[in-house]
């Protein structure tokens, strides 16, 4: 299990859920972070949708994961973008 921030999600995730599992993510960037957002996911398949003023952009993809932990590791990826939020 994960030190951090990210501790009660894994719980969750392991309560939860049944692993290898399909999950979603989602997460929004400034417009600028678009290409480092897109670099995490690059050989997924994902949707890309740009907010009403083109300030920010969102990401969903839904991805096969082989374990709770490697969720955690692509939240962290993201969360090292400046900017990014997970929704």
């Amino acid at each position: 299990m994960t030190d951090g921030k990210y501790r009660t999600l894994q719980a969750k995730l392991e309560a939860f859920e049944t692993w290898p599992h399909r999950y979603t993510f989602k997460f929004i960037v400034p417009a600028e972070k678009r290409a480092e957002l897109e670099a995490i996911f690059h050989g997924h398949e994902y949707s890309v949708r740009a907010s009403r003023t083109g300030k920010y952009f969102s990401l969903t993809c839904v991805r096969e994961m082989p374990t709770s932990g490697s969720v955690i590791e692509v939240y962290e990826r993201v969360e090292a973008i400046e900017g990014s939020y997970a929704l």
